[in-house]
């Protein structure tokens, strides 16, 4: 890899400061799978293309199309993906970072936030900074890991949502992936049924994300999270269920 200057965030805070750093892009094939996705608004979705060429490294979606932007994400399988802090905050935001903080096909993603002040000094910079390389992922926050620790059972199992039939994808003690035929949609209050072989455990939850997936059996694939967290340990929970669906 060659070096290059990029521009990180000055100490003023108004502006970019010149730092020599090495360009992670400069030696990808061509057609290789951009390593970054911007999840913006409009306003700053329109300052950054005025960075170039170097705007042409990040593949920018607008935060309005939450499906979109996932698809693209699962699409392009970037290393980072950068989202406004305030809209991280959102209901929507928040649905956002949680599947893709937990939806296993995203394992290893990074997830960084740009401060409101990050973003308003893009947009007042832009103009004057254009055609100017950004390294944006320098400029936004990490976003913590998880602490819940989610497990697959071994072979499928089917719980009950609103009484209807759904099958576990995976399971942690502040939530579950699920997949159901019934209509799930974020921010929706369930009832969460885990039939076990000793008796039912029966919990409240809230979807946080749903998404619809086409193909042979359409489905809705969605993240519950619990109130309050499940009463026993999340392989006990798994070993019963699992004993409770034997087909003698």
């Amino acid at each position: 890899m060659t070096g290059a200057f990029n521009f990180l965030w000055g100490e003023a805070g108004n502006c970019f400061a010149h730092h020599r750093v090495v360009s992670v892009h400069q030696n990808e094939p061509a057609g290789s799978p951009q390593r970054t996705v911007l999840v913006a608004s409009e306003s700053l979705l329109a300052a950054w293309s005025a960075f170039g060429s170097w705007a042409h490294e990040v593949i920018a979606v607008s935060q309005a199309d939450g499906v979109a932007a996932v698809d693209m994400i699962r699409r392009r399988r970037p290393a980072v993906v950068v989202l406004e802090e305030a809209f991280a905050a959102s209901a929507r935001g928040a649905a956002l970072v949680t599947q893709l903080q937990t939806d296993t096909e995203f394992r290893g993603l990074e997830i960084r936030l740009l401060s409101a002040e990050r973003v308003a000094t893009l947009q007042s910079c832009h103009a004057a900074h254009a055609h100017t390389p950004v390294s944006l992922a320098a400029l936004a926050k990490p976003v913590p890991s998880r602490h819940a620790v989610r497990i697959r059972p071994a072979s499928p199992v089917d719980i009950q949502i609103n009484g209807n039939p759904a099958t576990l994808v995976d399971l942690s003690a502040l939530g579950a992936q699920v997949c159901s035929s019934l209509v799930l949609r974020p921010q929706q209050r369930v009832r969460v049924v885990f039939p076990l072989d000793t008796g039912a455990v029966k919990l409240i939850g809230s979807v946080l994300w749903s998404v619809f997936e086409t193909g042979v059996r359409p489905a809705y694939r969605a993240g519950i999270r619990f109130m309050p967290a499940l009463p026993l340990p999340v392989d006990e929970i798994l070993s019963r269920l699992a004993a409770s669906q034997i087909v003698h």
